[in-house]
């Protein structure tokens, strides 16, 4: 039997029907996901171009050129890179300032905590993200640094996801509760 999923009815019925309007959440979701693998798309051209224009205008020499070497190639997909991240990064980096400096401002020392407390778990991931990201990015030498990047990358784009509902989740008092008492038996059998 042939059943069709409920995005697949919506989509259908969307095509039916007169009114084409999306919700707010929706368009987000959607404007989101396209720039997304736009973005994506872009880098992987701009890399196959380069690709490209090595192996038909520099054939001889292509192997050394696109070895894993600090080579032409990896500063493009840097420049790339920092196209996407840069903004991010600072649209992040401002929000925390402004919200540090009206953190200060508070006059109660209960309010700063409350607004530290909102803050941590977004800040946890932040960190175990762009961390693993930086990490990534510094190695000195690409081809001694190859494990660690695979373990690095698998980290950020699997681990971290994975992480994300957990660290999230800590704001409730339950789950905070829980893993306190699962931090502490864990380190009182490493002592014992």
């Amino acid at each position: 039997m042939w059943q069709l999923t409920e995005a697949k009815r919506g989509l259908l019925i969307n095509f039916l029907t007169t009114d084409q309007s999306i919700s707010f959440v929706g368009c987000v979701v959607q404007m989101a996901l396209m720039i997304l693998h736009g973005t994506g798309e872009c880098l992987l051209l701009a890399m196959m171009a380069y690709d490209q224009f090595v192996a038909i205008c520099h054939p001889l020499v292509y192997h050394t050129i696109m070895s894993k070497q600090t080579t032409m190639a990896n500063v493009i997909l840097l420049v790339f890179s920092a196209l996407v991240t840069v903004p991010t990064i600072s649209v992040i980096l401002v929000s925390y300032a402004y919200i540090l400096v009206t953190i200060c401002r508070m006059r109660s020392l209960e309010a700063q905590r409350k607004a530290f407390s909102t803050c941590a778990s977004h800040l946890t991931a932040l960190s175990l993200y762009y961390g693993s990201v930086f990490l990534v990015c510094v190695q000195p030498n690409p081809e001694t640094a190859s494990a660690c990047n695979k373990i690095l990358s698998v980290f950020y784009t699997i681990v971290i996801p994975i992480l994300n509902p957990l660290v999230y989740s800590l704001k409730n008092k339950d789950v905070k509760a829980s893993a306190q008492v699962r931090v502490l038996n864990l380190s009182r059998k490493v002592i014992c």
